[in-house]
């Protein structure tokens, strides 16, 4: 094992739940084989396209097929995340940097169609670990994905305070072991992340995003916008007299708002409030000409 040079040593998973593990059905077999590269291949298309639910059910299938490939279980643990499963995502994690060295930065990111939707992820991370400090799983997931960065420090600054949380797990105590030793920018995986990731701009004072909201876009036609203060939203779109719908929850994570709906899947979009009554909505990685929709306040 790589992590541990002296030899092999009783492995145990502190995340583990068994409810939620996957179950094997006819694993091994070269049938079992191809249908879970079948399903993983549907996973991957719908993680890209922001569909993290359909994601996590379609590596679920392909793990059952397949139930020792890391490949499945680092993949089931991404989907997870993206979704704020912490506790299943560390339960995935675990066996697979018990193993060896996870998938490298290039590998990852290249998984997700945008990168502002893994920024969004990982800022969703890091304030749910500011208000429960006390959470080793969502702790662990996150020194992974530090690790993975290529950010050497913050995951060592996790690992102790993870080490302190689960003092008995030995994949914590090797990973703090292999990180003091690793420089910064090189991660767990074979490359480098050479790119910071983008910091936020928090939402000033003034501005409140509760409320209904009404846009028009350069296309044609009107939005209707409501936010709620339970984190709801309702997105209405009407063209003449063709109404088209999406309701779901949502996220704010300083300037960016996670909208995350059954049928769209998540979509992150930036918010550049105009005094307290207005603000422009702009889609991540737009064009430097496309100026984005302009709401304001109803009520």
């Amino acid at each position: 094992m790589w992590l541990d040079q002296s030899g092999y040593y009783d492995y145990e998973n502190p995340y583990d739940d068994a409810r939620s593990a996957p179950k094997p059905v006819e694993p091994g077999t070269p049938e079992a084989k191809e249908e879970a590269e079948q399903h993983f291949a549907v996973a991957r298309d719908s993680f890209r396209s922001r569909g993290y639910a359909k994601a996590a059910t379609e590596i679920n299938k392909a793990a059952r097929r397949m139930p020792d490939e890391l490949e499945y279980k680092e993949f089931r643990a991404l989907a997870n995340f993206a979704q704020q499963r912490y506790k299943v995502a560390a339960a995935s994690l675990h066996p697979v940097l018990s193993a060896g060295p996870g998938w490298d930065w290039t590998t990852m990111i290249g998984l997700y169609g945008k990168k502002s939707s893994y920024e969004t992820h990982l800022r969703l991370l890091e304030k749910h670990l500011k208000k429960n400090p006390g959470d080793a799983a969502a702790r662990f997931v996150l020194s992974y994905h530090y690790l993975t960065a290529g950010h050497t420090e913050a995951a060592r600054k996790q690992l102790e305070s993870l080490s302190k949380l689960t003092p008995d797990d030995r994949v914590t105590t090797s990973l703090l072991a292999m990180v003091s030793a690793t420089p910064e920018g090189e991660g767990t995986g074979k490359g480098k992340n050479s790119d910071e990731v983008a910091k936020d701009e928090p939402l000033p004072d003034t501005f409140q995003p509760v409320g209904t909201w009404t846009g028009k876009p350069k296309q044609g036609g009107e939005v209707v916008f409501i936010l709620t203060s339970d984190e709801k939203f309702t997105w209405r779109y009407t063209v003449d007299t063709a109404t088209k719908e999406f309701e779901g929850n949502y996220t704010l994570v300083d300037d960016r708002i996670l909208l995350e709906d059954l049928d769209i899947g998540g979509l992150v979009l930036r918010i550049h409030p105009d005094g307290a009554n207005a603000f422009v909505l702009t889609a991540e990685d737009r064009p430097e000409e496309e100026p984005g929709v302009r709401f304001e306040r109803v009520k």
